[in-house]
């Protein structure tokens, strides 16, 4: 497949890292979640009650695309939870496995004490160690050859997505249960709550076995999905987005050969009601969506408006570009390093010095990054998750990893830089996209991959921050339909 350079290139990675997010519904947990009433059962789990081996096949269009390899075996204290994960993707037709591994240390509820994730996606690997102290967990991940250290607060310890539904089993499968659980997922850094509801006893059939079984339902921010558990809380059957099914196996049927998934990215593309013409041109676009509530939609800002479930979103002006740059309280946390966005690792500081050297002002400084991201960062789908200094030192990757790239390194450069994403118009379809918006005397938008500054009015925003707040469009994909109303180009 060839890839164009630019304004022809689509950024799938998002949205593959997103399915990922869901495909075991367990490891949910990456934002914050809308309050249930009920409480995480701090109660102990008998060693005897605890399902010590599962394997799964993960299904889509009835074609095992993955699998994974779950053990739970108790220690003297608690237990010892491990968790291989391999899934074939298909993104932009360049097929990819992503290999995972955790390897974890709870106590005898099932909170997380300490755990190892290993992450292998071609040449893009991350590894995350931590452990609980007094007040948080501290984190250490590496990545890109470069290691850093993380401390998030939590008040009482958080489980892995993995412990839930054990837990869940432990404190009694009452139909209309309901339990919270503070949430830590190491692939993401994203901490949050899961909402776990017991519906009641129900029949489920895996292959031609009926099987007596307990269903119950996960909830975040909107998304719901199904599971059926035994009686110790192991998974036998789950439905996931876009067709995506868990469905307890054998180890032969599991080790089976691997189709490759379908093209995710294309499959959650939103076709409009009618095409949009003369994007380049588009000052002003008028849009409906369909399919979400609308006080999900994330709220107005100067470029995107929002009337119930109309937008109107307006390409920027470019603010005037003046030589100093004034960096109010309120712009600093858009300076600062993050998890996956290394601004102060020493190799990211020492690039963005030189790009920027001779740049006088921060359009101009910008204009730069930009310059030596389209010449040096190949553009190619990558299944991973998006890594400024994994980017750096892989020197390639989609959307996302221009995004987090582009955000360090405009934060090393003194830049205020924020990522967005949502849906981007190419083709004739919206497909979901990131791209980021930086701060030259007023916000703008800026599409590194794509080589806009403003970005296009076809950029729909959906979640603005980091990994975890751009989680909340999961519950969007494969449920919103576009409505054009109208549109307005240069002359």
């Amino acid at each position: 497949m060839t890839l164009l350079r630019n304004k022809k290139f689509i950024g799938g990675g998002l949205l593959c890292a997103l399915v990922f997010a869901v495909l075991l519904g367990r490891r949910l947990g990456l934002v914050e979640l809308t309050p249930h009433r009920g409480a995480a059962p701090p109660r102990s789990i008998p060693a005897a009650a605890t399902d010590s081996e599962r394997w799964m096949s993960v299904i889509q269009d009835g074609k095992p695309i993955g699998y994974t390899h779950s053990q739970l075996a108790p220690t003297a204290n608690g237990f010892r939870m491990q968790e291989k994960v391999l899934l074939r993707l298909n993104t932009m037709g360049l097929v990819q496995d992503l290999d995972l591994y955790y390897d974890a240390r709870l106590d005898d509820t099932m909170a997380l004490r300490r755990f190892r994730f290993d992450m292998r996606s071609g040449r893009f690997t991350l590894a995350v160690e931590g452990r609980m102290e007094k007040g948080g967990l501290i984190c250490r991940m590496e990545s890109g050859g470069t290691a850093s250290t993380t401390r998030l607060r939590f008040d009482t310890a958080p489980y892995l997505p993995g412990g839930i539904l054990p837990a869940v089993a432990a404190a009694g499968l009452e139909p209309g249960s309901v339990y919270r659980f503070p949430v830590f997922d190491p692939a993401t850094m994203g901490q949050g709550e899961v909402g776990v509801t017991v519906v009641g006893p129900r029949t489920v059939a895996i292959g031609p076995d009926r099987i007596e079984a307990h269903m119950v339902t996960l909830d975040y921010k909107g998304l719901r999905q199904q599971a059926w558990i035994d009686a110790a809380g192991g998974i036998l059957k789950e439905d996931g987005l876009l067709g995506l099914q868990q469905i307890r196996t054998s180890r032969e049927d599991a080790l089976k050969p691997l189709s490759a998934s379908s093209d995710f990215t294309r499959r959650a593309a939103i076709t409009p009601d009618r095409p949009i013409a003369k994007v380049e041109g588009l000052r002003r676009l008028k849009l409906r969506i369909a399919g979400i509530a609308p006080e999900r939609l994330p709220a107005s800002d100067h470029r995107q408006v929002r009337e119930g479930a109309l937008l109107t979103i307006t390409r920027e002006s470019l603010p005037e570009d003046r030589m100093m740059l004034e960096l109010t309280a309120d712009l600093r946390p858009y300076l600062a390093p993050a998890p996956m966005i290394q601004a102060d690792a020493p190799r990211i500081r020492e690039l963005a010095a030189r790009l920027t050297s001779g740049a006088k002002t921060p359009r101009a400084k910008i204009q730069a990054i930009m310059a030596w991201m389209d010449a040096h960062i190949k553009k190619r789908p990558v299944l991973s998750l998006p890594d400024a200094l994994n980017t750096l030192a892989q020197g390639m990757g989609d959307c996302n990893e221009y995004a987090v790239l582009f955000t360090a390194l405009a934060r090393a450069a003194g830049i205020p830089a924020q990522i967005e994403a949502g849906l981007v118009y190419q083709r004739g379809r919206f497909y979901y996209h990131a791209w980021n918006r930086v701060y030259i005397h007023g916000w703008v938008t800026v599409d590194a991959l794509k080589g806009q500054l403003p970005a296009d009015a076809t950029h729909i925003r959906l979640a603005r921050g980091n990994l975890p707040q751009q989680m909340e469009i999961l519950p969007m994909i494969g449920n919103l339909s576009i409505q054009i109303i109208d549109s307005e180009n240069d002359v």
